[in-house]
């Protein structure tokens, strides 16, 4: 990331603590603390200038609304299966404000399993595969599969990956 030779190239990674701790972390030890914005660095911020960013940054989940300016891609991987509908929807409704023009899932293509009355386990209503371009208005689904790049369980329990394109 940091020399990469691509100009106004950004990365950020936005996630729960302690998990966005741990990429931190390994982020700037890998690429040095002055390359790498944290929460500290922004956490007082009312917005968060995308384009005042470094190459690298890591935000806890509550900042992406405090985010402003333009992405080209965001990317879930295996996080939103873990959700209710109207937070995934609230995630997907930033990711579409800031102009995402590309959107890279990777969940469960029939949902998490639905908790049973007395565990923990599971979600009260699990996000499908067929929920997410539903989510997002202005986007078109490009592609979608469970093969190559996902994976099929015997239990029933897709990985899918979907490609979806802002359309408008």
């Amino acid at each position: 990331m940091v020399n990469s030779g691509i100009a106004d190239v950004r990365y950020i990674d936005i996630d729960i603590p302690p998990t966005s701790y741990v990429a931190q972390h390994y982020l700037t030890e890998l690429l040095g603390e002055a390359n790498v914005a944290t929460y500290a660095d922004t956490k007082h911020l009312a917005h968060i200038d995308i384009q005042n960013l470094p190459q690298t940054s890591v935000l806890c989940s509550w900042q992406i609304e405090r985010l402003v300016g333009n992405i080209d891609l965001f990317v879930n991987f295996i996080s939103f299966q873990e959700m209710e509908p109207a937070v995934v929807g609230n995630y997907l409704l930033h990711i579409s404000r800031l102009g995402a023009r590309y959107v890279l899932l990777r969940n469960l293509k029939e949902g998490k399993q639905k908790r049973q009355e007395g565990s923990s386990d599971g979600v009260e209503t699990p996000v499908l595969g067929d929920d997410y371009a539903a989510m997002l208005p202005g986007y078109e689904v490009v592609a979608r599969n469970t093969l190559p790049f996902g994976y099929q369980t015997v239990d029933g329990f897709n990985s899918e990956l979907q490609l979806l394109k802002r359309s408008v």
